[in-house]
Formats: C-alpha cells, sequence, structure tokens
C-alpha cells in the first residue's frame, strides 16, 4: 500500500491521534463554557438555585386553594390555567412527569381546576379530558388527597374516604403505628389534612363548576367507598377497610372524646415546624394543607400565621409571561452543593473566592438543633443539611452527603471552621445508619 494513502499504516494513527487532540479540544472549550455558565448563575450571597419544575397538579392546587379560601385572582387563574392546558395530553388527560401516561389524579385535578378558573364543561379542551378522565375510571379511582380535596366543595363524601383521624398524633412513639413511622414529607401532609378532616370544610359552589360528569355511570354512593378485597377475605387491605369503617361509624355517632386534645395536639405540632423553616416541611402539600388547617382551626385571613403561611407558598409561584406555574420547593442547599462539586472537578481552584462564598453560604446552613429525625436516632447529634433555604425539622441524608462532596473542593480561610463542620456531618449520617446497613433519606430505621 502507498504510504501517502490515507489508508496507509503510517496515516492510522495520526488521524486516530488528530480525531482524539480535536475531541479533548473540543471538551475543554464545552468545559468552559460550562464553567462561566455556572458562574453566571450564581447568586450574589454564593448560592445556586435552579427551577425545580413539578406536574400540572401544583397549578390546579393553586386554584382550588384560593377558591376555597376565596382569595382567588381571576388573571392569575388564567395564567395558571394556560399552563394547565400547555401540558395536556395528545390523548386529553395530563400526566405527573413529562412525556408519561394520563394520570387519572392528575387529570381530574386539572379538569376541576378548570371549571374553578371559568372553563366550561362543553370548551374542547374539556371535552377530550372528560373522555379520557371516564376511559380510566371516572372520579372513584383518583387518590385519597384527590378525594379529600373534591369534598371541600361537595363534589365527593367525606364519608368515603379514608379515615384520617388528628387522634393518631396521639399514638405513643412505641406503637406500632404512630406519625414517626410514616415517611417525614407524608407525616407533615398527614397532621395538616387529619385536622381538615376533622373540620370538614365546605364551600359551596356553582353546579356547573362542579365534576359531576366525571363519574362513571353517575355519582352512586356505594361505588364511591373502597372496595373489599373478595379474593382474599383475610388480607391486610380488608384489615385496613374495617378500621377505617369502624372510625367512619364514630365520626357519623360523634363519639370522639380525644379530638379537642388531638386537634390540640396536632395545632402545636404544625405550629411549631412552622418555625425555622419556609412553611411546614418546606414543600408545597403540607404547606398548602397547613394552610387550609389553621383555617379550619379558626385563624383568620389577617392572622400573623396565615399571613407567613401563605407567604411562604406563593414564593413558589413563578409568572412569566402569560402562564403562572407553582414549584414544589426550592433547592439551594443541592444546586449549591453540586455546582461546588462540578466546579472543582472542571478545574476551578479550591481557594477561587467564589466558591469560598459558596462554602461560606452553605457552611451557614449547617443543622444545628435536633428534628423529626431524632425520634427515631436519639443518640445522634445535629449535623446535616436540608434541601431548602430553610427546613430545620428535615436535614436528609443525601444533601449532606453532597455538601461534603462539595466542600470538599474548597480551601476555606477557615479550614479549622470547614473540617469541623464536615466532621459533624459525617458523624450525623453515620449515627443516621439503619440497621439493615443502609440509608433511608429522613429517617432512621423507617421503611
Amino acid at each position: 500500500m502507498d504510504e501517502s494513502s490515507p489508508y496507509s499504516s503510517a496515516a492510522v494513527p495520526q488521524m486516530r491521534f488528530g480525531k482524539i487532540d480535536d475531541l479533548v479540544s473540543r471538551v475543554a472549550v464545552a468545559v468552559d463554557g460550562a464553567r462561566k455558565y455556572l458562574f453566571s448563575q450564581q447568586h450574589e450571597e454564593g448560592y445556586w438555585c435552579g427551577e425545580l419544575e413539578a406536574d400540572t397538579t401544583l397549578e390546579s392546587d393553586y386554584i382550588l386553594l384560593h377558591t376555597l379560601l376565596g382569595t382567588g385572582n381571576a388573571e392569575r387563574f388564567q395564567k395558571a390555567a394556560r399552563h394547565i392546558l400547555n401540558h395536556q395530553n395528545e390523548d386529553g388527560g395530563w400526566s405527573i412527569y413529562a412525556s408519561g401516561p394520563s394520570n387519572i389524579s392528575a387529570s381530574v385535578k386539572a379538569y376541576f381546576g378548570l371549571k374553578l378558573a371559568g372553563f366550561t364543561s362543553d370548551h374542547p379542551a374539556l371535552a377530550r379530558a372528560r373522555k379520557k378522565i371516564l376511559e380510566l375510571g371516572g372520579v372513584t379511582q383518583v387518590n385519597t388527597f384527590t378525594k379529600i380535596y373534591l369534598c371541600f366543595f361537595g363534589q365527593y363524601d367525606y364519608d368515603a374516604v379514608p379515615a384520617v383521624p388528628p387522634e393518631i398524633v396521639l399514638f405513643p412513639n412505641w406503637f406500632w403505628f404512630n406519625i414517626y413511622e410514616i415517611s417525614s414529607w407524608s407525616r407533615a401532609i398527614l397532621v395538616p389534612l387529619s385536622i381538615c378532616y376533622a373540620k370538614k370544610p365546605f364551600k359551596k359552589i356553582p353546579d356547573e363548576m362542579g365534576v359531576e360528569e366525571l363519574f362513571v355511570g353517575g355519582r352512586d354512593k356505594s361505588r364511591m367507598h373502597l372496595h373489599w378485597d373478595k379474593e382474599k377475605k383475610i388480607s391486610w387491605r380488608n384489615f385496613f377497610l374495617v378500621l377505617d369503617r369502624i372510625e367512619h361509624w364514630f365520626e357519623r355517632v360523634h363519639v370522639r372524646p380525644l379530638r379537642t386534645v388531638a386537634l390540640k395536639k396536632a395545632e402545636k405540632w404544625m405550629l411549631e415546624r412552622f418555625e425555622m423553616s419556609d412553611g411546614l416541611g418546606a414543600i408545597y402539600p403540607s404547606m398548602m394543607n397547613a394552610i387550609i388547617a389553621l383555617r379550619c382551626l379558626g385563624y383568620s385571613l389577617d392572622d400573623p400565621q396565615v399571613i407567613r403561611a401563605l407567604d411562604e407558598f406563593e414564593k413558589l409561584g413563578i409568572e412569566e409571561g402569560d402562564t403562572f406555574r407553582m414549584q414544589p420547593c426550592m433547592s439551594p442547599v443541592w444546586d449549591a452543593a453540586y455546582a461546588l462539586f462540578a466546579l472543582g472537578e472542571a478545574g476551578v481552584p479550591a481557594n477561587d473566592p467564589r466558591l469560598v462564598r459558596c462554602a461560606d453560604w452553605i457552611l451557614q446552613k449547617q443543622v444545628r438543633k435536633p428534628g423529626d429525625w431524632k425520634v427515631k436516632n436519639p443518640k445522634g447529634e445535629p449535623g446535616g443539611w436540608y434541601f431548602e433555604f430553610n427546613n430545620e425539622f428535615y436535614p436528609d441524608v443525601d444533601d449532606t452527603a453532597m455538601v461534603c462532596l462539595g466542600l470538599s473542593r474548597v480551601e476555606h480561610p477557615n479550614g479549622r471552621y470547614q473540617s469541623e463542620s464536615v466532621q459533624r456531618a459525617l458523624d450525623w449520617v453515620l449515627s443516621m445508619q439503619c440497621k439493615n446497613g443502609g440509608w433511608a433519606s429522613f429517617d432512621k430505621d423507617n421503611d
């Protein structure tokens, strides 16, 4: 073969190295561009915080909440409705993740939210949605949270939803079931929801805003209740359904000797966790439920607790052009830790002032007080990090690990301060190890 040929043995290595050199050069340019972009997104205080995206149930619930409170803004409702419509699937429903299949709960919420925003049932988008919802089984197939929200407007029967009595907060920690045996975010959702269940709020809406047309075969109470497991007469499902029916009987005959005590304890539990936090649990569903719970307990709209809870809730909103959407929460600690680690890996010097500024900010966010995690981990000492701007009661193992990774790429001028903080974090993470050897996010030995 002619050595001058591009296919000669002498030419092949040169071509290969040429391509590798070109690729290395392109990667270097891309990494440099990424570094510059990241630094352009850094906030003055030192942190990073990107948008945390979610599905349209948040906008639907936003309309529902303000309709219930009587604080709705017609223009904001239309912007939220536009965002909901922009995410409708081709088949007429709505999904709970990008490009996902239509989900019955998300679809019913979107349909109801659009109606509360002023859309009529003959609107083309609602006609398509109604067809899909009925195909999926109708309103009776939605999840418990959606059913309870529908109860607030008389669109479902309180007697047909699983009971969420506030008395659950009275169960001692050693009991086989108590609020600390469920996940932290579920706990923060359920405690205020139990207050709502006990008080059973009701808001009358015009018939044309209702969802009667979404019940397959019409609104029949017998079909609204959860059904027994007929194949296995003795099953956990049937066991809990028996307990549920007993609880509903007590509700109907008003045999609730501990109700006042339970409501007081649930209220106290909720208010304590408002402190040092961006709202209860600093996450959308619990924040929304807490606002409704406060109103159920008699707090006025101009009460400082309600004002603060609503302010924190509204901070999650993003108004952009002719649309409005909500974030489930904010993620500055997580985003900042990731950015620190990525920039360090991308060759930014460990003593770069921008990295140090971020480390300063993130070190101040370390948890120094006990939270719910202490119930399952009484010997552990505080030292973790949470996800949001402020959420002192709920640090988590994954954020804490990520912060430690991020800080490992920074040389702080006060090295002792940094190393002591990291050691506290490591001690806390090790104390959170479960009996089976692994780790959960928020609570030890909580399965």
